[in-house]
């Protein structure tokens, strides 16, 4: 994994130190930052693990030890290399009490946060920061204590169990936990007994924040004590920051990390990013509780009645009302002990000290009186983490009452007549009514809004309806207010106005978006615009409605698949799921569907249909299936991927495009999820998430504004966020720009092409992650088969969501490892053993193929047997393009020396006539207008040019293409030529022209920056 390609860094300048990608500008704070004295504590032995007792601090520049171990991720055969604690000890002990000083600020994650993304947020901070994956990183495997789970448990967990365990602990994102399926219940491992689970590949790795001052200990509070206690507060502060969940263990003065290293054969990162230091005043102090408790309770647990349905999901709508003390005396009038009802046997007595005591009186009851919610609670220490529902679960297993008793009226607080009606009124109303929230200084009449006024009610805007207050699923964010209106087109329209944009200077462009909408707005002066925007302010809905920032999956706050949003708005919902709105910003254009399911099947069956005595075309076929890639995304553990057609006009790749959107949306441009692709970077963004996990066709790629940006575009495609660039009115999309979208995109040249042409720079990585697929071999078809097959611009909007309530119904939403898996098959199928790149271009063909043959299964689509053979058409014909050959062993390395080689000249390979030149640092080559000249020693790790393979393997790479110039029948030459000084080095010399590096690369280096810039 090259992480440089896992964040948008189109503005930023790379150079390799030792094997990290470098980003970020230079600049006069990062400058400071390397001339900083640290004081890092150091084992004695730098291969033993971090239990040694002797350690010996250790004082360098920071730039000195950025260019030193920090930068280098070594291949070993075991975790646990080189142990580090960044900052100083008074002495040679590793431990809390001994530390005096923090020079750096370390984040270890192994939640399923993303790596990329991540790396995003730090230099969208402007800090500085080393990033890298840790050993273990891709791991389908982890352990959880088996005694932990198993508190206040009998029998073995289930799956669902246990994803509602990692849930309630806060340590795991929802997305690995959905991943989550138990493979053993019990392993003996020298650490204790451990619950074995599989999962798809978790991302571990650790940022590591230079401060930009040195933190004493001691200063930071009195008390020791209380000071590691900042310590830690801080170090939350730092995790939420960031965004990420990190392992709080690691938030010990102490904790010595691992330095970067990973397995034979494996992918890893190593980034630099160049910014300021962090200072540890700007960090806030958090607290130690995790996002459920934060939230208001133990969201994630789970109390079950004996039907199987959730107790807390019944508390929700019926604890208030709940009246216990009746339901007993009526149905288990022995349970009593002696006070009336009041006081009960314990529901656990078998579990008490004094169990079968008639006269214990230590449980009680108490009835719900319509507002406050029913109690049931033990004092005895064995009951001490029991709560009501626990209690009450119990009784229903023992049969104390029927399950269908907590839901009888006879034993229910009667609803207010006042809660009858707003019941009643919410059935048949979809908006609120007017007076419970139209501010008292404004008046409606005769389809108008008027603000009252002594000299003559001022009209503001027409009139329209609240359909309630937005928020996110947690309701502690993304406050907003849904309206409704009729424009003056006669055309249904709803808006969410977000609070953030309506407490802006000017309203933050609301007023703007509601115009161009079609709202009637009678505003003119700064006056009547803040009386309109001060009517939206004060708008105060009844009705609160979970709104969602894009299309996919919905997760609840415990992690659990609730349902699917489709792009229209369309929400899906897994059986008694609450439902959620999608926000408009998210939303497509056009929102209603056409035709029916049968006629895009029929259009469909159009492109499957053979071509004469010719198999039928199988980029039709591919985009096809390519419309059900997106659900199974999230589903899987996949990063967003896609798609190039490319070839002649006229060959139908727009029509592959338009197969694939009209599953989802209508195919007219800009009002679905079918782009043309004349945008900015910027919109491109909100592109990603209007398409989010179902579908995302962006036609005509050589249209763009800038389509050098292109390869640092899809970049964040893949990783599945922006760079929030934007500002005003509609940042909140790219803001947090997260989305995961399966992409498809037509041009008449590669991307490879289009990119290098443009002036951009093409990495192989695009390749493994967007694979380009020439259709030009594509036979040409009938006006009759065309005509049927665009029949689906009239049948849109139904194949998408009925594909969601198939995998439903078949509980794919739940079995995502069980997908992982058979996408691995059929890529593995597909390209056998190959190298990472390859393995990963193959994935996005597994991909497709399984949501081909999933459709089929659904009843969607009509031939999996065609959907496979097109599917390995398309990998055929990948594998013999320009970028499927770039993905292969010694092209792929060619590919990353040449990208290396150019971002190297100027700086360490310099011109001969430079030789002399005490600006230039770190020199391992040089080159003349036909030649290179490079140490033979720089190249003896290739990982240290960002590259995996061997020298071997290069040396071959370079030879093969023409351009290794050999001396004799040796490889190496034994001394340099005159013209760099002719001494006894051993060197490799290369020619410029087989690498396709034209002798003005220099004038292009120097005028970056200077000559020497670095």
């Amino acid at each position: 994994m090259n992480t440089s390609e896992k964040f948008n860094s189109a503005d930023l300048i790379e150079t390799p130190i030792n094997d990290a990608t470098v980003t970020g500008e230079e600049s006069a704070d990062w400058r400071t930052l390397l001339d900083r004295q640290m004081t890092f504590l150091l084992p004695v032995n730098r291969n033993k693990d971090a239990e040694q007792k002797t350690w010996k601090n250790a004082t360098a520049r920071f730039e000195d030890w950025l260019k030193g171990d920090l930068t280098m991720h070594v291949e070993r055969p075991r975790k646990g290399y080189f142990p580090m604690v960044f900052g100083a000890s008074a002495g040679t002990k590793r431990a809390a009490n001994a530390m005096k000083s923090v020079e750096c600020l370390t984040l270890d994650i192994d939640s399923g946060d993303s790596y990329g993304k991540a790396l995003g947020r730090v230099a969208g901070l402007g800090l500085a920061c080393i990033g890298y994956t840790s050993f273990n990183n891709g791991t389908e495997r982890s352990y959880l204590d088996r005694d932990a789970v198993m508190k206040g448990r009998d029998t073995d967990p289930t799956d669902a169990e246990i994803r509602e365990f990692m849930t309630a602990s806060g340590k795991y994102t929802p997305e690995h936990i959905a991943t989550v399926e138990i493979e053993a219940q019990a392993e003996h491992t020298e650490d204790g007994v451990k619950i074995v689970l599989r999962h798809a590949p978790l991302e571990k790795w650790r940022l590591i924040f230079p401060l930009a001052e040195t933190v004493t200990i001691t200063a930071l509070a009195p008390r020791h004590k209380a000071a590691l206690d900042v310590f830690k507060r801080r170090m939350r502060g730092l995790a939420q920051l960031i965004g990420v969940r990190a392992d709080e263990s690691c938030f010990d003065v102490s904790r010595a990390f691992y330095l970067p290293s990973h397995p034979k054969g494996s992918e890893w990162a190593l980034d630099v990013i160049r910014g300021r230091g962090l200072t540890f005043e700007e960090l806030p102090e958090a607290s130690g509780k995790n996002a459920f408790e934060i939230a208001g309770g133990d969201a994630g647990k789970r109390v079950e009645a004996p039907s199987g349905a959730s107790l807390k999901a019944w508390a929700t709508e019926y604890a208030r009302r709940f009246e216990i003390e009746t339901l007993l005396e009526g149905s288990a009038y022995d349970r009593g002990r002696g006070m009336g009802v009041l006081v009960v046997e314990c529901p656990f007595d078998h579990a008490h000290g004094n169990a079968g005591d008639a006269d214990d009186s230590a449980c009680h009851v108490r009835n719900g009186d319509g507002d406050t919610g029913f109690s049931w609670a033990c004092k005895h220490d064995s009951c001490r983490e029991k709560d009501r529902l626990d209690m009450l679960a119990e009784a229903l297993a023992a049969g104390w009452f029927d399950e269908s008793d907590i839901r009888d009226d006879a034993y229910l607080v009667p609803l207010s007549d006042q809660e009858l009606a707003e019941i009643e009124a919410a059935k048949v109303a979809p908006f609120e009514p007017v007076a419970d929230w139209l501010p008292n200084a404004y008046k409606m009449k005769a389809g108008t809004i008027y603000l009252a006024d002594e000299e003559g009610d001022v009209p503001l805007c027409q009139a329209f309806d609240v359909v309630g207050r937005a928020s996110n699923l947690a309701g502690d964010a993304g406050a907003g207010r849904i309206i409704h209106f009729e424009n003056e087109n006669g055309a249904p329209v709803e808006i969410t106005l977000s609070m953030a944009d309506l407490i802006r200077d000017g309203g933050g462009g609301v007023l703007e978006v509601l115009a161009d909408a079609g709202m009637r707005l009678y505003v003119g002066g700064k006056k009547s615009r803040d009386a309109v925007l001060n009517l939206f302010r004060q708008i105060a809905p009844k009705r609160q409605i979970a709104t969602v920032p894009r299309p996919g999956w919905v997760r609840d706050r415990g992690g659990n698949i609730a349902g699917y949003l489709c792009p229209t708005g369309e929400y899906i919902a897994v059986a008694g799921a609450i439902p959620y709105r999608l926000s408009t910003a998210a939303t497509v254009k056009d929102r209603q569907p056409m035709g029916t399911l049968a006629g895009w099947q029929a259009a469909a069956d159009a492109a499957f249909a053979p071509i004469g005595d010719a198999a039928p075309n199988f980029f039709w076929i591919v985009g096809l299936s390519a419309a059900f890639a997106g659900p199974l995304l999230s589903l899987a553990g996949m990063d967003a991927c896609g798609f190039n057609f490319s070839g002649e006009s006229s060959k139908g790749k727009t029509l592959a495009l338009i197969l694939g959107t009209t599953a989802w949306t209508t195919p007219r441009d800009k009002k679905g999820v079918l782009f043309t692709m004349n945008a900015t970077s910027n919109a491109l963004e909100d592109l990603a998430a209007i398409g989010s996990e179902s579908f995302l066709a962006l036609d005509e790629l050589g249209a763009m504004q800038r389509p050098q940006d292109l390869a640092s575009i899809l970049f964040g495609l893949s990783t599945g966020a922006g760079k929030s660039r934007k500002a005003g009115r509609g940042a909140g999309l790219a803001d947090d720009a997260e989305f995961q979208s399966f992409a498809v995109m037509t041009n008449e040249r590669s991307l490879r092409a289009l990119i290098t042409g443009a002036g951009g720079d093409y990495k192989t990585g695009i390749s493994a992650r967007f694979p380009d697929l020439d259709v030009t071999a594509g036979a040409r078809v009938s006006a009759d088969v065309i005509k049927r097959m665009e029949s689906a611009k009239s049948n849109f909007g139904h194949a998408g969501p009925e594909f969601v309530r198939w995998l439903i119904r078949e509980n794919w939403h739940v079995r995502g490892h069980d997908l992982r898996k058979r996408i691995d098959e059929a890529a593995t199928a597909l390209a056998g053993d190959v190298n990472p790149a390859q393995a990963r271009a193959a994935k996005v063909f597994g991909l497709v193929q399984i949501a081909g043959e999933l459709a089929c299964e659904a009843g969607i689509l009509s031939d999996s047997a065609k959907v496979k053979a097109a599917v390995v058409t398309a990998w055929e014909t990948f594998k013999a393009s320009d970028e499927g050959k770039a993905t292969e062993g010694e092209t792929s390395l060619l590919e990353g020396f040449r990208s290396w080689l150019m971002r190297a000249i100027g700086r360490e390979v310099i011109a001969t006539e430079d030789r002399e030149d005490p600006r230039f640092r770190d020199v391992v080559g040089w080159y003349t207008d036909t030649q290179f000249i490079l140490d033979w020693h720089s190249i003896t790790d290739v990982k240290r040019l960002g590259l995996n393979g061997t020298r071997a393997g290069l040396v071959k790479a370079l030879e093969t293409c023409g351009a290794l110039e050999k001396s004799g029948k040796n490889n190496a030459h034994n001394k340099l030529p005159p013209e760099v000084g002719g001494g006894e080095v051993r060197n490799i010399r290369l020619h410029r022209d087989k690498l396709g590096l034209p002798p003005d690369r220099r004038q292009n280096a120097y005028s970056e920056g200077g000559k020497g810039a670095r």
